[in-house]
């Protein structure tokens, strides 16, 4: 009879009292499902299969074939039946070092390595002249009701205009086409159509989009089959992944303007949607909001803007609007429904910030400053 083989912790098989027992008896000869469920004492055949189920897991190849008149089945367990090459999980540790200590050791290197791929330094973008600075978010692209007129004029906007630069911030396509879905949210192309339909717009500005924020709609695709547009789409384009949320640098001749920018953010207000983002500043996230100049969001499909006196620094803060015509599912939830406008930034070499609510606004200006500036250094 073979010997039950050593596992790499120096123990015997793991079987239990019971399973040792059944396989004593089945050792001895055949056995029926109802001998066996006699002698071990065991209530259901079901209770009996469970056991069976743990010991063929572990390597015990138990026999099976009919046993009597009535049909019943009978069990056995052969010399050579006990399989002695049964992989378990290798180590390559050296014989001085524990296995607690060598598992240790590899998962270590396991944990830097996810720590480097999620955490990483704010990013700076430098320049020489005025720029624009647009925060995109919730264009939906796929869902029934928006306004695709309007999406693709944004991006042919920013490619016929110099030195205007993106920060896309999250729900650029609508992703309602798996299981995490709210019900009633209808697309009329599925995901992979939305995601070819924004590479085409984002073809157009290629160069010109500095970051890329996760929105609760991309997250859907993460959740659903672990593929990740917005790391896709930002790796694609060069620009920088920014994950959910975080902060980047724009330094104009040495004039640094700090920019925090999340989809989603903590807390709500029927007064003032730019509440989130004082939330932001002094409670939920000051390590990278205390000293941000600009802070921008989405998520909720309206307009804000404003410059406040928050954490004894003046903040220009400001919420992405929305290119959906009407949304359904916003309306029978309680949400304002309707498209608003983006939100501009142009940032200057004197560290000077301005903040337009609509971007057509902002060009004209931008095109002024620039034009002018670069007289000056004439």
């Amino acid at each position: 009879m073979n010997e039950l083989r050593e596992n790499p912790r120096g123990d015997k098989m793991l079987l239990t009292v019971r399973q040792k027992e059944i396989l004593k008896i089945l050792q001895e000869g055949h056995r029926t499902t109802s001998e066996l469920l006699d002698v071990l004492n065991i209530n259901t055949p079901q209770g009996l299969r469970k056991n069976f189920q743990n010991m063929r897991k572990q390597g015990i190849n138990i026999q099976k074939g009919k046993g009597s008149f009535n049909g019943e089945f009978s069990y056995w367990v052969e010399p050579g039946d006990i399989v002695d090459d049964k992989p378990y999980y290798k180590t390559t540790y050296d014989s001085n070092e524990s296995y607690g200590k060598a598992l240790y050791r590899g998962v270590k290197e396991v944990a830097r390595v996810q720590v480097d791929r999620y955490l990483h330094e704010d990013m700076v973008f430098h320049f020489s002249n005025y720029i624009g600075l647009l925060g995109l978010a919730d264009t939906h692209l796929g869902h029934a009701t928006t306004d695709y007129d309007v999406v693709e004029d944004i991006f042919q906007t920013v490619h016929d205009t110099p030195a205007l630069y993106l920060a896309t911030i999250g729900d650029l396509i609508d992703n309602s086409v798996n299981a995490y879905a709210p019900n009633g949210c209808v697309n009329i192309v599925d995901k992979d159509g939305q995601l070819a339909m924004l590479e085409y717009l984002m073809d157009l500005v290629r160069d010109r989009i500095l970051v890329m924020y996760e929105g609760n709609h991309e997250i859907r695709s993460a959740i659903s089959d672990h593929f990740r547009i917005t790391e896709y789409l930002a790796n694609k384009y060069q620009a920088t992944y920014g994950q959910y949320g975080g902060a980047f640098y724009i330094d104009i001749e040495g004039h640094t303007t700090k920019v925090y920018c999340r989809h989603k953010c903590k807390g709500g207000s029927y007064h003032n949607p730019l509440y989130p983002l004082v939330r932001a500043i002094l409670f939920d996230n000051p390590g990278l909001c205390h000293d941000a100049d600009i802070l921008m969001r989405g998520h909720t499909h309206e307009e804000a803007c404003g410059i406040f006196r928050v954490g004894q620094k003046r903040r220009y803060m400001s919420v992405c609007g929305n290119t959906v015509v009407y949304d359904e599912y916003g309306d029978r939830i309680g949400f304002e429904t309707g498209r608003h406008p983006f939100p501009m930034y142009i940032l200057g070499p004197d560290g000077s910030i301005r903040q337009y609510t609509r971007m057509a606004e902002g060009i004209e200006d931008l095109k002024l400053l620039r034009e002018s500036y670069a007289k000056e250094g004439e």
